[in-house]
């Protein structure tokens, strides 16, 4: 962070390998700590490399970590979660994550689905494809998931403006106050 003259108020360093582990999405949060997202910034589509950070981090101002979840701990606790939409496993974290008025985290994460003519969403014109879609997660305080919303559940896979197998590609989390 700088000033507007762009002298350096506050860095944090990269904590494993920069080419395994950008730091996306940084928030700060109304207590001064800041929220990131720890990975590969991208869907992956093949095992994730040693080494590779995949995981949501506060940090307060000393560069501490104040929590985390990473992306096993999450499955796990999506794995024992009772919404329908929560059965999901998650590949990555990637690009952005949002605090919440109510102190929950809306986490960006994607997913894989083999999709073909017979599957459910189906996938026309296109031979067996995984696919990649992303997920919403709603982190409670606790970090339990509290809800989830899945691109494969609410979007048509035939309508793939990025392509396959990246389909939507998604950035980023935007909350807007109903």
């Amino acid at each position: 962070m700088t000033d507007l003259s762009r002298n350096t108020l506050w860095t944090y360093s990269n904590p494993g390998s920069s080419p395994l582990n950008f730091i996306n999405g940084v928030k700060m949060l109304p207590d001064g700590n800041f929220l990131m997202t720890i990975g590969l910034g991208i869907p992956f589509n093949t095992p994730i490399p040693e080494g590779t950070i995949n995981e949501i981090r506060e940090v307060n101002l000393a560069g501490n970590t104040v929590r985390e979840i990473s992306i096993n701990d999450l499955n796990s606790e999506l794995a024992a979660a009772s919404c329908a939409e929560c059965h999901v496993t998650l590949g990555t974290f990637h690009h952005d994550v949002k605090p919440l008025p109510n102190g929950h985290w809306l986490v960006l994460a994607d997913t894989a689905m083999v999709l073909s003519g017979t599957s459910s969403p189906p996938l026309t014109n296109a031979p067996a494809t995984t696919v990649f879609g992303d997920v919403i997660v709603d982190l409670d305080q606790n970090m339990q998931p509290a809800g989830a919303w899945n691109e494969f559940n609410h979007l048509d896979p035939d309508r793939h403006p990025m392509g396959l197998p990246d389909w939507t590609h998604t950035n980023a989390v935007v909350y807007s106050k109903g």
